[in-house]
């Protein structure tokens, strides 16, 4: 019996890398052993229950390899303790570890708020377990990269484990780092190693040779930009080096999660959070290039509401490093000129606004601005001079097109934000000075061609005018420049006109005129309407000056030869309306300034000329009482669209529901 026994061991497992084939029942010494079970029980049956009451075990080998296999087919199960809480991680059939409510649950646990800063904290090994299932949920939508360790499997998860790390990790990382107190030393040249660890490739090579286009300008009226340094980031965060890996992690997987995203709900809460994360990006030279593309791209061609957030954290990288604002000034041009190339009254409000939030990026470092807008203005009156020599329609239309025209409102918007700012620094002058070069450029444009199939041109041309007058306070002869257009107008109307063209966008969304345009009455009414107004705006601008009787005079006559030329009883009463208000305010004028003493060379006597100009004066009266007219009906028109846009949509619902119906 006991020679028996030594031939069967007890309870002897396979190791998982020798699992038998799961087509075979036994194999090798398994089997042999079965069949030495067997002659057992057939040549001593007394033995074979023996065996069965003390040790049964050694019998059950077809019952045990089940059960191996049930436990192989389970998910395997990790143990980790943190903070004296143990988390239990589930594994996939690849061997990664498999994020779920539970991880989720044991990370906001463990970031908990500081009793003394108040801010959010979290021992290093739940920040980089929080690290990690981010990266899971990177790789979850798309990104192509490494399997990572952790896995998300499950879609509410996921949204679980974005929301927490946007909403809690930001803090968390600024108190790991142990952001220290400003001072005022000077900064260092030379970076310190975690942030030189990045080297930049070719293309980032040919970014910085551009940059040096900085020093183009050899005007000496401006202060050159002082030569910027990278701050060294062990003198901003006592923990740079040992937390800076960590750190890394995260902010290069949130912009792979910027890329890759399309909704605008979570793209504007990514943007928030590089906004947020921004004095961690500027440290790394490689990363912020591409952050720095990335936004601009969401700034040129995204939502409103993206484009503001963009807008913002572009903003913020600018303030915290003047080595960025060249490449944003640079690629952001180049990216609003790409994307005006068609204007509708849809992108219309969205180039307005990529006007604005750029003018105010040219404010941040107004020394650096200044000569890559001279080199932008420089390069407009280049193709005007050439088309102007030439002739040609090639050259022609380098400059009659919608990326020439929006170049000029940008410029015209840098500008008067410039103004704004005049007297705080001697660069914000300096654009401010542009304004001579850039209207003699509008100048040539609105001259070039005049014909009246661009009349929308020339009115935009005109507006740019308005535009500089009303925030730079200067003198322009826009009122001149729009009688000017009156014959073109008279041009426009001299064939009879026919039905509405429902393909007319508006006055605003053209450069040039069809010939099916131009006997179209929607496009005459709209064509007189846009000129009256820039008459009335460039008059408003003029109503308090004293020198309004000597402007209106040549303007006067272009108005009544216009008047008698005109066939449209539409344009003759709104422009014979106009006239009678100038006359009667040139009169008004005259009367305020003899009952004056007017002396040039006295400020207090000319400031109370204008305030007496400006009270209760017919122009000023008539101006307001047309605004508010004006705003009504374009109130009433949002309205009727918001109706008709509804009413489709319900038509479409209904036209479905049919459909699906029958």
């Amino acid at each position: 019996m006991g020679k028996k026994k030594t031939v069967a061991p007890k309870k002897k497992k396979a190791p998982v890398a020798s699992k038998p084939d799961e087509n075979e029942d036994f194999s090798g010494d398994e089997k042999s052993h079965h069949e030495e079970l067997m002659k057992i029980a057939e040549n001593d049956p007394e033995f074979m229950e023996f065996l069965k009451e003390h040790d049964a075990d050694l019998l059950d080998t077809q019952d045990m390899e089940e059960e191996e296999e049930v436990k192989e087919e389970e998910p395997m199960e990790q143990t980790s303790t943190i903070a004296g809480r143990k988390l239990r991680l589930r594994k996939d059939g690849d061997g990664r570890k498999i994020v779920d409510d539970d991880v989720v649950d044991f990370i906001e646990d463990g970031i908990k708020v500081d009793a003394e800063t108040g801010q959010l904290k979290a021992q290093e090994r739940v920040v980089h377990l929080a690290v990690k299932c981010f990266v899971a949920c990177v790789a979850r939508v798309g990104v192509k990269m490494d399997p990572p360790e952790f896995v998300v499997e499950n879609q509410q998860v996921f949204e679980r484990v974005v929301r927490m790390c946007f909403q809690q990790l930001t803090p968390v990382f600024y108190n790991l780092l142990g952001q220290v107190e400003k001072r005022t030393e000077e900064v260092r040249e030379e970076s310190d190693e975690d942030a030189e660890d990045e080297k930049i490739g070719d293309e980032d090579d040919e970014d910085d040779a551009e940059d040096s286009a900085s020093e183009v300008a050899s005007e000496q009226d401006y202060e050159k930009p002082v030569q910027a340094v990278d701050a060294v980031p062990t003198e901003i965060f006592k923990h740079w080096k040992k937390f800076s890996p960590l750190v890394k992690q995260f902010l290069q997987h949130l912009m792979m999660f910027l890329d890759e995203v399309r909704h605008d709900d979570v793209i504007f809460s990514t943007l928030k959070v590089i906004e947020q994360l921004a004095e961690i990006y500027i440290h790394y030279k490689v990363m912020r290039k591409r952050l720095v593309k990335s936004l601009i791209k969401i700034w040129s061609q995204k939502t409103e509401r993206c484009r503001l957030m963009a807008f913002v954290a572009l903003s913020k990288f600018c303030k915290l490093n003047d080595t960025i604002v060249p490449i944003v000034l640079k690629s952001c041009y180049v990216s609003y000129i790409s994307n005006v190339r068609v204007v509708t009254p849809e992108t219309l409000p969205l180039i307005s606004l990529m006007q604005r939030t750029y003018a105010e990026l040219a404010m941040i470092r107004p020394s650096i601005t200044y000569p890559y807008m001279f080199v932008y203005i420089r390069q407009c009156s280049i193709h005007i001079r050439n088309a102007m020599i030439a002739k040609r329609k090639d050259m022609v239309r380098t400059v009659y097109n919608w990326q020439f025209v929006q170049s000029l409102y940008l410029w015209c918007e840098v500008i008067g934000k410039a103004s704004k700012y005049h007297g705080r620094e001697k660069n914000y002058q300096s654009i401010e000075e542009l304004i001579f070069p850039l209207t003699q450029v509008v100048t040539a444009t609105m001259k070039l061609f005049p014909s009246a199939k661009l009349l929308p041109l020339r009115l935009h041309c005109v507006r740019m005018f308005v535009q500089l007058q009303k925030s730079c306070d200067v003198f322009i002869p826009s009122l001149y420049h729009c009688a000017e257009l009156l014959d073109n107008l008279i041009e426009t109307t001299q064939k009879k006109p026919k039905t509405m063209n429902a393909n007319f966008v508006g006055i605003r969304c053209i450069l040039k005129a069809s010939d099916t345009l131009l006997v179209d009455d929607a496009y005459r009414r709209a064509a007189s309407e846009g000129l009256h107004e820039l008459m009335l705006d460039s008059a408003y601008e003029l109503a308090t000056d004293s020198g309004f009787p000597d402007v209106v005079v040549p303007v006067d006559a272009k108005i009544r030869a216009f008047l008698k030329k005109s066939r449209s009883a539409n344009d003759k009463t709104l422009f014979k309306d106009l006239l009678k208000v100038m006359r009667e305010h040139a009169e008004h004028v005259n009367l305020v300034v003899l009952a004056k003493q007017v002396d040039l060379n006295d400020p207090a006597s000319m400031e109370s000329i204008h305030l007496a100009l400006g009270m209760n004066s017919p122009l000023v009266k008539f101006y307001h009482t047309w605004k508010v007219q004006k705003e009504a009906q374009r109130k009433v028109l949002e309205d009727a669209q918001k109706s008709a846009e509804e009413e489709e949509k319900r038509m479409n619902k209904a036209r479905k529901v049919e459909i699906n119906g029958e």
